[in-house]
Order: C-alpha cells, then structure tokens, then sequence
C-alpha cells in the first residue's frame, strides 16, 4: 500500500500539487492521466523516493521511501536504456539478478514474461535486432523479472503503434499481485484499472 499526502509542492515557482491525498492499494491497477506539464512524472519519481522536497508525507507499507523499498520497485521509461549486444532472455534474467533476484528465479519469471508480452520467439536475439515495440515489450519484461511488488510505467507505449500498444495493455491484464501504475496520454481500456487524472493539482478518481 502507498500512501501519500502532497500538501504543496512546486517546480520553477510554479504549483504542481496542492492538497493531493491519495492511497494506492495493494494487488491493484491504476492509469494517470492529466495535460502536459502537470505532474504525473513528477508523481512517480516522488514514489521512487527522488522526489521528497515537498510539503507532506509518503509511506510504502508504512515506512517511507528508502534505498531497500526502491529495489522492490519496477520502473519503465518511454525510451528505457538496454544494452544492445545482450540476448532478450539473458537480459531480463540478468536485470533481476543485479537486483537481488536468484538466477533461477529470474529466469522462470523470463519465461513466463517473455511468454505474456508475445516475445518468447525472440529468447536468442540480441537487443540490438528487435524493433521499437518488442524491445519495448522485453524492457517491460526485464522490470517484471525483478518480481516487483511496485511497477511504474511512465508512457510505456508512446512511441508505439496501435497493434503493440494493445498486446502491453493485454498483456498488463494477466498480471497481479502488485500494485501497477501507469501514466499515460494514449488511449487505455476502462477495465485495465482504475482510472485517475491529476486536475488542478490533485489526484481525481473517474466516475
């Protein structure tokens, strides 16, 4: 469970939260959405723990971020650094081993993964070989495989096309038992979680 209290916070003088209170719970997805500029990535790196010069408090499992609570955290970039001559399933095993994860661990979870996100054909290639949407598809696998109890996704489709942005958000359905946050401009299914959008600097649930 993540809970956070934002009770100002702002970056070049200008606010970006005011009186954000909100709890993320357990085994649960979320999808935030919100304009350009008014916050979202900035709550994801407050979850992180690199953001904390702010007025108020976050707690993950009631203790606040730390060095330990990071390593149990997943995190996604639009355009995420890999290393180019490594093979899709060597990488996401080593990913987790660097993390903490046994080998043996890391690579059960590589398989079963790989097998979700429609890149299990791809075990052998080197990174360097794959197209924008699978190496996309085996960064995102590569966070999963350090068994995270937290996974944030900042755009993770966005420089997809439609056809690969539907087998993420398919794929992110078949997974549970994290809490899933996902911040987003494309278009997303009502059902892949609940849906969120900063507005005015707080954090709205849809109705």
């Amino acid at each position: 469970m993540i809970n956070l209290t934002i009770k100002y916070l702002e970056f070049q003088n200008r606010p970006i939260f005011r009186d954000l209170k909100y709890t993320f719970e357990d085994d649960s997805t979320y999808v935030i959405k919100g304009k350009s500029g008014s916050g979202k990535t900035t709550l994801l790196q407050i979850i992180l723990g690199n953001i904390s010069d702010f007025e108020g408090d976050i707690t993950i499992s009631g203790k606040p971020p730390s060095e330990d609570l990071r390593r149990r955290i997943g995190f996604l970039l639009q355009s995420h650094p890999m290393i180019d001559n490594e093979r899709v399933r060597e990488y996401c095993i080593s990913n987790a081993v660097i993390c903490g994860t046994p080998r043996n661990r890391a690579a059960e979870l590589a398989d079963k993964y790989l097998k979700i996100f429609k890149v299990d054909h791809l075990t052998d290639r080197k990174i360097r070989r794959l197209s924008g949407g699978e190496k996309q598809r085996v960064a995102l696998c590569g966070e999963l495989c350090k068994d995270p109890d937290i996974l944030l996704l900042d755009e993770p489709t966005g420089s997809l096309d439609g056809e690969n942005t539907q087998i993420v958000y398919d794929a992110m359905k078949d997974i549970s038992g994290k809490i899933i946050i996902i911040v987003t401009h494309n278009r997303i299914s009502d059902d892949l979680g609940k849906i969120l959008t900063i507005q005015d600097g707080k954090l709205l649930e849809a109705k």
